[in-house]
């Protein structure tokens, strides 16, 4: 719909609105006021979803569900919400919202939509718990035979990225495969786009380094040659992750990017999870007022990993700049507890952080040794591993415990340097004087 079909839509809502304030409770014409009135809503709500407006979405579509209506408005409307509470990173209302449309649509589809919004709210906000709740009526293959090709590759990518960061390899690459499928059967730019994406990165955590850089590539240049915004955004922010391995003048380049791209999509986990990114390379540089600047244009980030990760990095700028005080300030902070799997990184990383400032080497030094651990397991060679190694290996040498470390990454060691990536080969070099 038109912007201006939509504006039209909310003029003709308005005046529906005062025709039915105007009515007594008991008036016959209510009936169809309201029905009327619920038509227009509902025009108004796509007008907005269309241009992205996710207030107005949230809005209206309250508004919708307090009137009452049909089922199959009530499941649109609530998708819609759920897409809108997750642009804007609001996740537990797209928990609530998507609720009632996984245990009560009709349309195995339409639950399935929600079951994948609702997983990914619940891995961004870091309750592995009710991800997998939600996805596991999906293990069994033929669950995804009545859903359109487009909505079982969502399912798919959920699934291989849960047992990805569970470290269950056989299991992802199962469910990538499917993805893939059900990926090219729905023949959506947008839906290859993401694809891409995501393939690239699991080739990069199976360590097929060159192959991953190309097929970000790819994947942001088709996003661009389809004019795909929001796929853009989310394929630059995958190729910013990893490109912080590779060259950090250029990730800082393209972590600008990825952000402009997510902020014209109007998608806030993207959007957060960008400038977690930024944050960190500008940190490696040592470019601590750039990342104030970051850190004081985008202040509330509610996505938890990208939250700590900021927050992290902002202490080892204030410890940089001889801070201590400040730098622990931001460390004293609640944790999640029950944070599992490859999200265990951040609390393991804070709290050694937090250990390390307060000068207590030898328990900093064993939370560093399994902050190590579970990258690698997690991760192999890439993404989170040469990032803490490079945070916490210092310790090591400084506490004269060089062999500590080695043995402790014997694996990154053994690797041929052209395995590695330049951050993990000049780590090494730092850390050993050798890569």
């Amino acid at each position: 719909m038109s912007d201006a079909n939509g504006e039209l839509a909310a003029v003709i809502a308005q005046h529906l609105r005062d025709a039915r304030t105007l009515l007594p409770p008991d008036d016959a014409r209510r009936e169809s006021l309201t029905a009327q009135l619920l038509s227009w809503l509902s025009a108004a709500l796509q007008a907005a979803a269309d241009v992205g407006g996710a207030d107005q979405v949230l809005a209206l579509g309250a508004e919708i569900l307090d009137l009452g209506s049909d089922p199959a408005l009530e499941v649109s409307t609530r998708l819609a919400m759920g897409e809108a509470a997750m642009a804007q990173s609001r996740f537990a209302e797209v928990a609530d919202v998507l609720g009632p449309v996984i245990t009560g649509a009709s349309d195995p589809d339409e639950r399935a939509r929600a079951a994948a919004l609702v997983a990914r709210a619940h891995s961004l906000d870091g309750d592995t718990a009710r991800q997998w709740q939600v996805l596991e009526p999906f293990l069994n293959e033929e669950s995804l035979a009545p859903l359109r090709p487009e909505t079982a590759a969502s399912i798919a990518l959920r699934m291989m990225l849960w047992f990805e960061t569970h470290a269950e390899w056989t299991e992802a690459l199962i469910w990538q495969d499917r993805m893939v499928t059900f990926a090219e059967r729905s023949g959506q730019p947008a839906v290859m786009a993401s694809v891409l994406s995501y393939v690239a990165q699991s080739s990069s955590l199976r360590g097929h380094r060159v192959i991953a850089r190309e097929l970000r590539r790819l994947a942001v240049d088709y996003a661009r040659d389809h004019h795909l915004t929001a796929q853009l955004s989310s394929c630059l922010l995958v190729a910013h992750a990893f490109e912080l391995e590779e060259d950090l003048e250029s990730a800082v380049q393209i972590g600008q990017e990825a952000l402009t791209a997510a902020i014209a999509a109007g998608h806030g986990p993207t959007k957060e999870q960008a400038v977690a990114n930024q944050a960190l390379a500008l940190s490696t540089l040592a470019r601590w007022d750039d990342l104030d600047a970051l850190v004081a244009a985008h202040p509330v980030i509610e996505d938890w990993i990208a939250e700590i990760t900021i927050r992290v990095q902002r202490a080892l700028a204030a410890d940089a700049r001889g801070d201590r005080t400040a730098a622990l300030a931001l460390l004293d902070t609640p944790l999640r507890e029950d944070a599992e799997g490859l999200s265990r990184l951040w609390v393991l990383a804070p709290r050694a952080v937090q250990l390390y400032l307060q000068g207590d080497i030898d328990a900093a030094l064993d939370l560093a040794e399994e902050l190590l651990s579970t990258a690698y397991l997690y991760c192999r060679l890439v993404d989170e591993f040469p990032h803490h190694l490079g945070m916490v290996g210092p310790w090591f040498v400084e506490a004269g415990q060089r062999d500590r470390l080695r043995d402790l990454i014997r694996p990154a060691l053994d690797a041929e340097p052209a395995e590695r990536s330049p951050l993990l080969n000049a780590c090494l070099t730092r850390l050993f004087e050798t890569a």
